[in-house]
């Protein structure tokens, strides 16, 4: 993985889907990524029904725990995984939660916690990462025209922006393209845009991050 630039009714019978919750995207109107998914319990979503896996991401968006899906009735699924238990000499299934799958929302149900979650989804099936990235774009870029200020894109002077929370770097909001990043920093009421200068073409954990400010916004 590069340095910061990388670091998811009606019965619905899909491949593979992302779902996002909704209350991560009501957090982004006002914070950015990462400090919304420090306050989320599960944030994204990868799923495919007809291969019977999930991909669920909790708080931070980073390497997300894959379970099983065992198909209950209707639209209802059950969230499991399979674990040796020794002292019974066999595979036990453990249940993580119950999702519900609608049409244009999705429900789980944490078994710990007994927590509902609500998703919508998101992005086009294919690439679990680009849609991720894409839509936080997409969602901060209507957070800045809410304010009546211009999107990424036009501040940046730049297409094909991708955005991601990175925990590896003590946890930074980055903004990418191709080899180009920028660094999005909120504090009290203003959201500051950096570009990032020393980007390094391998991994460097304790590496000390130079920047320079673009430009600030009231947010």
């Amino acid at each position: 993985m590069m340095i910061g630039l990388n670091s998811f009714g009606q019965e619905l019978e899909s491949k593979s889907n992302n779902w996002i919750s909704l209350s991560y995207v009501k957090c982004l109107e006002k914070e950015l990524p990462c400090e919304c998914q420090k306050k989320e319990e599960h944030s994204l979503i990868n799923l495919d029904t007809m291969a019977g896996y999930i991909n669920l991401y909790n708080d931070l968006i980073y390497d997300p725990n894959t379970y099983k899906l065992k198909k209950k009735s209707g639209h209802i699924f059950e969230v499991y995984y399979s674990k040796y238990v020794t002292e019974r000499y066999q595979d036990i299934d453990f249940i993580v939660g119950i999702l519900r799958i609608m049409t244009d929302t999705l429900n789980f149900i944490d078994n710990k916690t007994k927590n509902k979650t609500i998703f919508i989804k998101y992005g086009t099936y294919g690439n679990e990462y680009k849609a991720y990235t894409n839509e936080h774009v997409r969602l901060l870029n209507k957070a800045f025209l809410k304010r009546n200020y211009p999107t990424l894109e036009e501040i940046l002077h730049t297409d094909s922006l991708g955005c991601n929370c990175n925990p590896e770097l003590n946890v930074i909001n980055i903004v990418s393209s191709g080899r180009k990043a920028w660094i999005l920093e909120q504090s009290s009421d203003t959201l500051f845009i950096y570009k990032w200068i020393n980007i390094p073409d391998t991994k460097i954990l304790d590496l000390k991050i130079e920047k320079k400010l673009v430009d600030k916004y009231k947010w």
